[in-house]
């Protein structure tokens, strides 16, 4: 699709993300909602494998399609598509020693929703299928931890102005009394390796106050698995000693008696969260709905200490802060959000996509020869992000330092690390929406 057709499309359906709940009001009638965006962007410097890069543009088209029925009083069903028209970013000479930039054009098709919803009003909803799930509504870039993250290893993940979930399985969800949200969720594994694991969760948020708001959640990843092999490997390589000096001894010896645990991928995550809307204690018809909020989220990926590489909890807690700026309503929000994670190696979950997956961090990184020191010192990200709506269409901009990666069709070139590691390596981008 070449750029005036994009532009096109943009002309007939630019879109923000449809809306998660598309219930049509009456029994037997259907709804239908249409989205569209194109965006477009740049990234001013980063790595691919290893090396160092910059100026690399970005852009994006992307179409959603769904449909909603009401079958009864308490049951809908809901179904939606997304199709996204993408370029690659990764750099052929890294593979041939070419000298030149290798972008090319694919097509992918997604799964955004398909499932089924039993619900009573606001006390009870029922969810069962494919399903979108947000559970910080203040987080714009960073955070949602709980589900957007790896134990062992201790990756981040994230993705430009779609700060959520699409998880696979049953999720049911109360809101009791206008103060109190609980939600339990037992979904399968679709994303990464060990798929089809079961993990399940709980979360809860209370506000007593219309000023605050306080969560915590938490999650038994790959707790249940459909093959142990896979959760928790067998090899060598996923064991350890106690006593870390004689590690090297095991390694290979698979005979060896003593205190020795395995990796596994299995573990516990906790979250927890908490939202000032400081505004609601000087109330002004002049601040917008999304001013001058102060939240924060805090997360620790696997409680379990492990030698040689998980041996430090601290160094498994991501935390971040965010404020939204003021703007008088001449924006829906402008938010800045900072995040510090002190994990001692690369923010990669290739070793969740091995033939044989490891439950372990790379310790050199993805090229011969990479020293990890450098994630030692890629602790902080940032990110600016804005947004304004007027009527069905919308702008969105985002400046930022976050878990950005490169993106390729083929399994060969893509990249598993996040390609923002060094101070000076950032990008924008600007996002051009249309929905009903």
């Amino acid at each position: 699709m070449r750029l005036w057709e994009q532009c096109c499309l943009m002309g007939v359906l630019i879109a923000a993300p449809a809306a998660a709940d598309m219930r049509p009001d009456s029994i037997g009638s259907i709804s239908l909602s249409a989205a569209a965006s194109l965006q477009t962007g740049q990234l001013i410097a980063y790595q691919y494998r290893g090396i160092d890069y910059g100026r690399q543009w970005l852009q994006e088209a992307k179409l959603r399609f769904g449909i909603g029925k009401t079958l009864s009083p308490h049951w809908s069903a809901l179904a939606s598509i997304e199709g996204t028209a993408w370029y690659s970013t990764y750099h052929v000479e890294v593979i041939t020693n070419n000298p030149r930039d290798f972008p090319e054009q694919y097509f992918s098709l997604l799964i955004h929703q398909a499932e089924a919803v039993f619900s009573i009003g606001d006390p009870l909803r029922l969810e069962f299928g494919i399903f979108p799930f947000k559970y910080d509504p203040e987080v714009r870039n960073l955070g949602e931890y709980l589900f957007r993250s790896g134990a062992y290893p201790g990756f981040l993940i994230g993705e430009f102005d779609f700060p959520l979930t699409r998880l696979t399985g049953i999720h049911a969800g109360s809101r009791l009394f206008g103060t109190l949200s609980q939600d339990m969720i037992v979904n399968m594994e679709t994303d990464f390796k060990p798929f089809h694991d079961v993990s399940m969760s709980y979360l809860a948020a209370l506000t007593p106050h219309p000023v605050v708001t306080i969560g915590g959640g938490v999650n038994f990843t790959h707790l249940i698995s459909v093959d142990e092999t896979a959760t928790t490997p067998r090899a060598a390589e996923s064991m350890y000693i106690d006593n870390p000096d004689t590690l090297k001894n095991a390694l290979g010896n698979d005979s060896i008696v003593g205190d020795t645990v395995r990796l596994t991928f299995r573990g516990i995550k906790l979250m927890g969260r908490i939202a000032l809307d400081i505004k609601q204690l000087f109330p002004h018809d002049f601040f917008g709905p999304e001013d001058l909020k102060l939240y924060g989220e805090a997360a620790v990926l696997g409680l379990q200490n492990y030698a040689l590489y998980y041996d430090t909890l601290w160094q498994r807690i991501p935390v971040m802060a965010g404020i939204n700026i003021p703007t008088f309503k001449l924006l829906d929000v402008l938010s800045l959000e900072a995040q510090y994670y002190g994990f001692p190696y690369p923010n990669s979950y290739m070793n969740a996509f091995s033939i044989k997956p490891p439950p372990e961090p790379i310790p050199d990184g993805p090229a011969a020869g990479y020293s990890n020191d450098i994630y030692r010192k890629d602790n902080w990200k940032w990110s600016v992000y804005a947004r304004k709506t007027i009527g069905a269409f919308s702008i969105t901009a985002q400046a930022a330092r976050d878990h950005f990666r490169t993106k390729s069709y083929y399994n060969q070139y893509r990249e598993f690390e996040e390609a923002l590691t060094k101070d000076n390596q950032w990008y924008w981008m600007l996002k051009f929406a249309y929905g009903f």
